[in-house]
């Protein structure tokens, strides 16, 4: 019984790890471009290496200003 079990749930561990894995990497890939980005704007980038915006203060000077989200609306 206990090796039927085992066959059973063998590939519903694995379709659990997987997309967990891909959970906790797509955090480190959008502060990676969360930095790149603020690279390319000239934004001040150090504050983002030490953390997020939850463990930091966002400096002032930092985003893009709410013209930006006007025009996601007006599309």
């Amino acid at each position: 019984m206990q090796i039927v079990t085992k066959k059973l749930s063998s590939p519903l561990l694995v379709f659990g790890h997987v997309p967990m894995f891909f959970y906790i990497l797509h955090l480190y890939v959008i502060h990676l471009l969360a930095i790149a980005v603020a690279y390319i704007f000239r934004q001040p980038v150090e504050w983002l290496w030490h953390g997020s915006f939850w463990m930091n203060n966002t400096p002032e000077g930092y985003g893009h200003g709410p013209l930006i989200y006007l025009r996601d609306v007006g599309s």
